[in-house]
């Protein structure tokens, strides 16, 4: 007799499955809101859909990363 595999492998995952676990972000929404305005702002001018991740990492190469360490130090001091 064949058994069936009744476990479920991660692609059978819903979204709504997702939702009940406490969800874990990177960025506060205030600033993930602002980033979607920017890339509505994007598509708008260009009709180019721009990625959120791409956004995120392109911000990342920007920044100031000296300056942060910086600020951070003197707040936790």
């Amino acid at each position: 007799m064949i058994q069936a595999n009744t476990q479920k492998s991660p692609s059978d995952v819903t979204p709504s499955a997702l939702s009940t676990n406490k969800e874990k972000h990177f960025i506060e929404d205030e600033l993930f809101e602002k980033l979607l305005a920017i890339r509505e702002d994007i598509y708008q001018k260009t009709e180019i859909n721009v990625s959120p991740r791409k956004l995120v990492n392109m911000l990342l190469k920007k920044s100031d990363f000296e300056a942060l360490r910086d600020q951070l130090i003197q707040q936790y001091l």
